[in-house]
């Protein structure tokens, strides 16, 4: 049977992990992952880029932009738990699908706005200061007509409906 070392910071979460992986393994509690061999498995909510690990994260923008092998985010299922664990014994990649949907969203949001031409780019800049369509059309000397018509094609290329899905996206992608 193989053992698990755990290193969380919260006495809860330690628990709920140990229940759920012990009828499989041996799980064994330490205060430092850095007396660990290399090969030692490790279950951790600390974001380190170490082979042979877990990692719990507390929110999605730290797992999406983390290097780690294995991610997680806290409150997976047991499935994905033990998933995880089977490919950590043989130090692969495993990511939770919730962040593996995120990161694909958030590559989908990165690929569209490189998409963008100069006045869309404006545009975009002009919705996140809060400026209205007659603002916008003020400050880059258009007329409001021609702003709905740019906001109508910056919308389509996004794949919004509406500014404020816009703006939920542009801060996603922050």
């Amino acid at each position: 049977m193989r053992e698990i070392y755990l290193n969380l910071e919260e006495e809860i979460l330690e628990l709920g992990v140990e229940k759920l992986l012990e009828p499989q393994y041996i799980i064994k509690k330490t205060d430092s992952y850095k007396n660990l061999n290399a090969t030692e498995l490790l279950l951790t909510d600390k974001n380190i880029i170490r082979d042979y690990t877990i990692i719990l994260f507390n929110s999605m923008e730290i797992a999406l932009y983390s290097q780690a092998k294995i991610k997680l985010l806290k409150g997976v299922s047991r499935k994905e738990l033990l998933e995880a664990v089977k490919v950590l014994m043989y130090n692969g990649d495993y990511v939770q699908e919730k962040i593996k949907s995120e990161e694909e969203n958030l590559q989908k949001i990165e690929s569209n706005i490189m998409k963008l031409n100069h006045r869309h780019r404006q545009l975009v800049s002009k919705i996140l200061e809060g400026k209205t369509n007659r603002e916008i059309a003020v400050d880059l000397f258009l007329s409001e007509k021609t702003i709905k018509n740019n906001l109508t094609e910056l919308y389509k290329i996004l794949s919004v409906k509406n500014r404020i899905e816009l703006i939920k996206k542009c801060k996603k992608s922050d």
